[in-house]
Parts: structure tokens; sequence; C-alpha cells
């Protein structure tokens, strides 16, 4: 968490409707530090970002939001991750 005490998030969802929802929904009370449409890039930009929370959808290109949770649990396990 931020020193503000909002937590930080990280969205992914291909379809990107749902991406700007999240966003809009989560400004008032959280740190929304990236976005991503695809998989695959979540696992990079986990590691770069840093957020205490990934919203991942399941189906995904490239990488599913199931197997996204296993490597973020491992990798990462102060990360929450939310599908």
């Amino acid at each position: 968490m931020d020193p503000s005490g909002r937590p930080r998030v990280f969205i992914a969802d291909d379809h990107p409707g749902i991406v700007t929802s999240l966003q809009r929904l989560l400004a008032f009370d959280c740190d929304v530090v990236g976005t991503a449409t695809d998989g695959g890039a979540i696992l990079d930009e986990v590691a770069r970002l840093q957020p205490d929370v990934v919203i991942a959808d399941v189906n995904m290109p490239t990488v599913n939001g199931i197997d996204v949770c296993r490597h973020v649990a491992r990798a990462h396990p102060a990360v929450k991750v939310i599908l």
C-alpha cells in the first residue's frame, strides 16, 4: 500500500470497456497503477509495478487468469488476486 493508505491495483481484462469501468469504479478508493489486455503481460507488469491487488479476467489471451493467479501467488505472495 502506498503512504496514503490507498491500495495499488492492477486490472487485467481483454475487454477494454470492462477495464475502463473498473478503473472508474475503483478510482475513488484505490490507485490503479496499470492495466493489461493479455494474460502474459500481467506477469511482467506485476513484477515491475508491485501492486497490492490484481483484478484479472479468467478468460484472456496467452495466459488465462487461473494460471496468472498461480504464478503471482508463487512469485509475489503478498499480492492478492481477484478473478
